[in-house]
């Protein structure tokens, strides 16, 4: 009889998605926790890279935030993504990204605004997952 119990339990929670730590729309259960040893993403983390773009001196300041959006079902950890070109803010971008069960992390897309030499936007990019 218990057995029985526990096998219906199992089926229905199977049927609802939750057997896999799937509730609310997350059949894989992802996370915006993304800790994989390969490509962390530790809310505060902060990485600067400078290099030439276009022939100009260019530095990348790259910020893992602490915002979380829901996309598709899955939790994505914010990531902040700002190109100087010669001192200047170049390009701003979001980039988003969560991490499945199993530890692979997935990019889920992206939202970058184009500024003009004044700084103002001057095109829009929206790329989703």
């Amino acid at each position: 009889m218990h057995r029985n119990i526990v096998l219906a339990v199992a089926g229905i929670a199977t049927a609802l998605g939750i057997a896999s730590g799937a509730a609310g729309g997350n059949p894989h259960g992802f996370t915006a926790r993304v800790d994989n040893p390969w490509f962390p993403l530790k809310p505060g983390t902060r990485y600067e890279y400078v290099g030439i773009k276009d022939g100009r001196p260019s530095r990348d300041v790259v910020v893992v935030t602490h915002r979380v959006r829901t996309i598709e079902g899955a939790p994505c950890v914010a990531v902040s993504d700002r190109l100087y070109v010669e001192g200047k803010i170049h390009e701003r971008t979001t980039d988003w990204y969560t991490q499945d069960g199993r530890g692979r992390v997935w990019y889920y897309g992206e939202a970058t605004a184009e500024l003009d030499r004044h700084g103002k936007v001057a095109e829009v990019h929206v790329t989703p997952r």
